[in-house]
């Protein structure tokens, strides 16, 4: 919830919008740590394509489900390399 204020004093999503991109990249089956970082991400690409950040955030945890074995590095890393295809 922290996580969700701050970085919405920071950005242009609101703190609903990471809530819910945090839940649905939770739902992907991504840990606390994971789901802060990746919802910085999905924010930022929701953002960019104008997208609905609950749709990207599961679209973004899904891809990483089913590519993050294949991917090098860190789950940041991963999550970074799947925000910028």
């Amino acid at each position: 919830m922290r996580h969700a204020k701050e970085f919405s004093r920071k950005s242009l999503a609101s703190e609903a919008d990471i809530l819910e991109i945090d839940y649905a990249l939770r739902s992907s089956g991504l840990d606390d740590k994971a789901a802060q970082s990746g919802s910085e991400i999905v924010s930022k690409v929701a953002t960019v394509t104008k997208g609905s950040a609950s749709n990207v955030g599961f679209i973004i945890g899904d891809v990483f489900t089913n590519m993050g074995k294949k991917l090098e590095g860190s789950v940041e890393e991963k999550l970074k390399r799947i925000g910028v295809f």
